[in-house]
Formats: C-alpha cells, structure tokens, sequence
C-alpha cells in the first residue's frame, strides 16, 4: 500500500475526531495507509489467493466482454455456494488489503432462477469490483461501460480503482434490499477514514447527458453518501454530489472523510430522484490511520 504523509495539525485535528473523550490526549504523528488496489499491494480473494484482474464475461440481456475487470463470477463458480434458489452466489467481502484487514463486498448470482429450466445464466450483482478501464467517449447505449470511469486513469496517476454499484437503490421497489449489495467497506480493526477520491462511472455520466438537467429535472442531483459505522452504531456521513445542473464532475475528486471519525465500516449508497439513473460510480485512494486505543 502506499503512505501519505500529513502535517501534524491535519493529524491532531483527525486524533480529536477519532478520541473525543480524551481532550488531553496529545496528537500523535501517524502514517496514513492509502489503499489505491495497484497491484503491488498483492491484494488477495477469499480463498487467500492473489486478486489479478483480466478478461470478464458478462452474461444477460445484454451479454459483453471486458478486460481488465475484477469481479466476483469466477471466486463463486470456485467457491461453489449456492442460494435457496440454487443459483451459484457469493455474498459479503470477498477481496482484502494483503494482511486481510479490509474486506470488500459484493452480493453476486448467477441468475439461474430467471430461466424456466434454471440453466441460462444472468450475472447479477451490486458491490464493488476493480477496473482499469477509462473513457470520456459519448455512447448512447452504455451499458457495456458499466466497469469504466469518466476520467483518464486511476486517481493520482494510478491504472487500478474500484466500481461500485448500488443494486440495492437500482432494484428499490422491486426487490428487497440484500446485504452487500449496496458497497460496503469492512474493517478488521476500527480505523479512522481521512479521504477518499471518487468519480462519474462513464455508465452514469452518459445517461446523464448534456440537456438533461431541464424543465422538471433541473433540481435532480446524483451523489454518493458515504456512511461510517462502529459496532453497528452510525458515527456520521458525507455526501459528494457527482452529477447536478450545477456541475458534472468529469474526474477524480477528493472527499474528506474525517469527520466520520473512527468506524468499522463504510457503506457508499447512491442518492439521487431519478430512480432509473444507473447506480454506478468509482472510488480510489481510501486512506485510513489506526483508530487511537485506550
């Protein structure tokens, strides 16, 4: 992973967020890890295995091919679970940092259980998954680019980020919320988030296209809600709006996290009025320090 360093008056501040019943306590100068899924972090799977990303097939009613993708169909197909429906799944974190101290959700089927004979399979999936695919090219049917950022690489100069999708919020009405299905961050030892970069998924920018915030929708907005816990208590959240007739944000962007002061968990859920937006987005750089113990 890589390190940042900081001043000592950003780390006091963050010491305070993280340790406010103890006024006293003096900052301490400490190195933030910076999680940017590069592949010299030797990311691993569940199966303890390393996380290397290639050519993913993508089967349903619109089936596509893509490169350099890191998603859950193969893990599952080895691991060999199954649902009360029979489809092979995977649910929970399902990829780690390299001493398995953060994990990385997914909610991933097969979708057997659409075909009458329950063999056709119809991938079907919300969570994270990681990417080194970009575009900043218009299509009018995008689909396909549901593993791509609106930017020209990784933030930062780096080729790896991840691509989070909110099925969770795409099946609202529909379906009933599942677990991991909306991104969730898990942490084996509590920690305090300093930052985060996000940014458009080309999906989600291209349906959002440049007359679309007239008339009714003008006010709509499209945004990511990042949601800290520890021991299932919420600590705080922060919102980064991503798409608005204000600004369409067309690159990495730098959220500060701090204020969620330490958690054992982050939960990245979509918030926008239009329900039928697809609920895509991009994230990189997490940075993180120790959460201060007793």
């Amino acid at each position: 992973m890589k390190k940042l360093y900081f001043t000592a008056c950003a780390l006091g501040a963050l010491a305070f967020a993280a340790c406010s019943d103890d006024d006293n306590r003096p900052p301490v100068m400490t190195e933030p890890t910076v999680i940017s899924f590069e592949e010299g972090e030797a990311m691993i799977d569940r199966l303890g295995d390393p996380v290397v990303l290639g050519r993913v097939q993508v089967e349903g009613w619109t089936p596509f091919a893509c490169e350099q993708v890191y998603w859950p169909k193969e893990l599952a197909n080895r691991i060999g679970e199954t649902d009360d429906k029979g489809q092979i799944c995977l649910v929970g974190p399902y990829f780690y940092t390299a001493d398995s101290g953060v994990g990385f959700g997914v909610n991933y089927n097969d979708g057997t259980s659409w075909d009458e004979a329950g063999e056709k399979v119809t991938d079907t999936w919300g969570g994270i998954v990681l990417s080194r695919n970009c575009s900043r090219r218009r299509e009018t049917d995008a689909v396909t680019q549901q593993f791509t950022a609106w930017a020209e690489g990784g933030a930062n100069g780096t080729r790896t980020f991840a691509v989070a999708f909110d099925s969770n919020r795409a099946g609202e009405g529909f379906t009933p919320r599942e677990a991991y299905n909306t991104p969730q961050i898990d942490f084996v030892a509590p920690c305090v988030p300093v930052r985060i970069c996000l940014a458009n998924s080309a999906y989600t920018f291209n349906y959002f296209t440049d007359d679309y915030f007239t008339g009714e929708r003008e006010a709509t907005t499209y945004a990511v809600k990042i949601t800290g816990s520890l021991g299932g208590k919420t600590t705080g959240e922060v919102v980064c709006t991503l798409l608005s007739s204000r600004e369409r944000v067309t690159d990495w962007r730098e959220v500060d996290l701090s204020a969620l002061g330490a958690v054992d968990r982050l939960l990245l859920e979509v918030v926008t009025e239009d329900s039928r937006a697809p609920m895509f987005f991009c994230m990189d750089e997490l940075a993180v320090i120790p959460a201060a113990t007793e």
